[in-house]
């Protein structure tokens, strides 16, 4: 699959250093979740992140950075980088007050 995505290697720092700027970082993980995902909007580093991702996929699939970015959107292009570079990853789902919010912990340390 990640051949079918990336036409060259992204690195690994790509998205180690985006989550060590907007992801809460935890002993071993970095915990991103929607309060991330906003964090990462106010500081404008999500704009920096897709331009420098956009050059590794290929044409073709280029519209998972070219639409409208939403939490869901971004946690998807994560898990694909994640996948890519064998990274470690678990979602948990979060109940409170009849709305649920998918949290994501990142490994960085296997």
């Amino acid at each position: 699959m990640s051949q079918q995505l990336f036409k060259t290697d992204p690195s690994k720092n790509i998205i180690l250093d985006f989550l060590e700027t907007n992801a809460e970082k935890k002993e071993k993980y970095y915990l991103f979740d929607k309060c991330a995902f906003k964090k990462s909007k106010l500081n404008q580093s999500i704009e920096t992140f897709i331009e420098t991702v956009k050059e590794y996929y290929h044409e073709s699939k280029q519209i998972y950075v070219n639409r409208q970015l939403s939490y869901k959107m971004i946690v998807t292009i994560l898990r694909q980088l994640c996948k890519y570079h064998h990274i470690p990853f678990f979602s948990k789902i979060n109940y409170s007050h009849s709305k649920y919010n998918i949290c994501y912990k990142i490994y960085y340390e296997v």
